[in-house]
């Protein structure tokens, strides 16, 4: 994804210098080349579950995309659920494999596509086995 979709914004930014888009997609170039330059992080992602009562209360290490906070929340019901993002090891944004590079977000998110998905689903497992007992 990163390299193709650098190399998308540099051909956009040479052909079309004055576009209002460009001065956007020089600063999300600008942070693909970042992310090429620093290669592969690996990443502990870590999440806290606590049970009180019948309110489940979930830490994330980064921003969930609404993607995201929908599943966890339908896949608990019909507990309530309270997410508190920003959290443990910070990953910036969780984006879902659905989302990935159609927004701001991903440029910025240091996971990989798809590990965000991967992280969310074991949440949601290790959430469910917690209030089924």
């Amino acid at each position: 994804f990163i390299v193709s979709k650098a190399a998308e914004l540099g051909q956009f930014i040479a052909v079309h210098p004055d576009d209002q888009l460009t001065y956007m997609f020089r600063d999300l170039l600008n942070r693909l080349q970042i992310k090429m330059k620093t290669g592969t992080i690996e990443l502990e992602l870590i999440s806290h579950i606590h049970i009180y009562d019948n309110l489940i209360v979930i830490s994330l290490p980064g921003d969930v995309v609404s993607d995201f906070g929908k599943q966890i929340k339908e896949a608990l019901s019909p507990f309530p659920v309270i997410l508190i993002c920003y959290s443990n090891a910070y990953a910036n944004y969780l984006v879902t494999k659905h989302e990935y590079g159609k927004y701001f977000e991903t440029y910025t998110s240091r996971l990989p596509l798809g590990k965000a998905d991967e992280f969310i689903d074991m949440v949601i497992i290790e959430a469910k086995s917690k209030v089924t007992g």
